[in-house]
C-alpha cells in the first residue's frame, strides 16, 4: 500500500481529533483531555518515521518489486516527521511536565511565606 495513505489516514483522525478539542475550548473551558491529543501528535510522527523508514528500507534493498517512491521526498518526509516530533515533544515537555513542576514551586514559595509570616518584596 502507498504510504501516502498512511500518512492521510493518520493526518484526518489525529486533525479532527484536535479541531474538535479546540471548538469545545472556544466554546467552553478546554476539555480535560489534551493531553491525549499532544500523545496523538506524537503518536502519529513516530509512525510517519517507521513507515517512512521502512519505504526508504525496502528501496534500498529492493526487497518489494515495482516498489513506487522517490528517495529525496522520502528523506524530507523523515526530516520533516523527525522535526515534528521533536517540537511536539518539546511542547509536550513544557506543558505538562514543567508546568507542573512551576506550580508546585510557587505553592512551595508561598507556603514558606505562611510559616514566616513575611512576603518576599
Amino acid at each position: 500500500m502507498p504510504t501516502g495513505l498512511y500518512f492521510v489516514a493518520m493526518n484526518f483522525s489525529v486533525h479532527a481529533v484536535m479541531y474538535f478539542y479546540y471548538f469545545l475550548a472556544g466554546i467552553t473551558n478546554p476539555p480535560p483531555w489534551g493531553m491525549m491529543v499532544t500523545i496523538m501528535q506524537l503518536s502519529q510522527m513516530v509512525i510517519g518515521i517507521i513507515v517512512t523508514c521502512s519505504h526508504i528500507r525496502i528501496m534500498w534493498f529492493g526487497t518489494v518489486a515495482n516498489c513506487d517512491g522517490y528517495l529525496p521526498n522520502l528523506g524530507a518526509a523523515l526530516a520533516m516527521y523527525a522535526s515534528y516530533f521533536f517540537l511536539f515533544a518539546q511542547f509536550f515537555v513544557k506543558r505538562y511536565c514543567l508546568k507542573r513542576s512551576k506550580a508546585n514551586g510557587k505553592e512551595k514559595s508561598k507556603a514558606e511565606n505562611g510559616k514566616n509570616g513575611k512576603k518576599d518584596d
